[in-house]
């Protein structure tokens, strides 16, 4: 069985609860420096956006 995340980004005010939740769920603290989630800004702050890993083949956060 696959587990899915349906992010609706309109709905995102960066609150970046989801980021402890996931660092919680997975590893036990809250701790979202290790959460799988991650939430970027955009437009100076004014645009929240919350990204999850997708196993990209050529990944350019293990790039970065």
């Amino acid at each position: 069985m696959h587990r899915m995340l349906h992010i609706e980004p309109s709905l995102c005010t960066g609150c970046l609860q989801c980021e402890m939740a996931c660092s919680f769920e997975h590893e036990g603290e809250f701790n979202p420096a290790r959460s799988r989630i991650r939430v970027f800004e955009f437009e100076h702050g004014r645009t929240s956006v919350p990204y999850t890993c997708t196993q990209c083949v050529e990944a350019w956060c293990m790039k970065a």
